[in-house]
């Protein structure tokens, strides 16, 4: 029986891999089909409109991408890749295990988010889905007290 090999040859080995002449044809198999791990999801306030959100990896190599939304229920991969719907979408390169962190820009003050975090490896491998706790960012400064304090109230 012949079978066609990953090289495009085709090989008369029969169904156990024998060949006609007795000798056994070792084919290896493709490359990285292991999928990252992401755990450990953090959010954090840092400014009326920004914040920092991360996840610890187990992989070193491929893409970080994130997502801050005001809902707790996590985007699907693709939504999360392609930023759709997210108040804030990014990604940056993985160069190693660990802690990994993006920086999300654009948030409104006062407000209650989450970060939402998925791994793509560079094989395409798509980790699991990580959500921070919610976390808020800081209120704006008031003008009200310099206002009060221009009026001589």
């Amino acid at each position: 029986m012949a079978n066609q090999l990953p090289s495009g040859r085709v090989s008369a080995a029969s169904a156990s891999g024998q060949l006609p002449d007795g000798s056994v044809e070792q084919v290896s198999g493709g490359g990285d089909t292991t999928a990252p791990v992401l755990s450990s999801p953090t959010g954090t306030q840092t400014g009326t409109t920004t914040a920092t959100i991360g996840a610890t990896t187990d992989e070193a190599n491929g893409t970080l991408y994130g997502y801050v939304s005001a809902s707790a229920t996590p985007p699907s991969s693709a939504d999360l890749k392609a930023g759709t719907g997210a108040v804030w979408s990014g990604s940056a390169a993985v160069s190693g295990t660990g802690a990994n962190t993006l920086n999300a820009t654009g948030l409104t003050a006062s407000t209650g988010y989450y970060g939402h975090l998925l791994h793509t490896d560079a094989a395409a491998n798509d980790s699991n889905i990580v959500t921070s706790a919610q976390f808020t960012t800081a209120s704006g400064a008031s003008a009200l007290p310099k206002i009060i304090q221009q009026l001589g109230l």
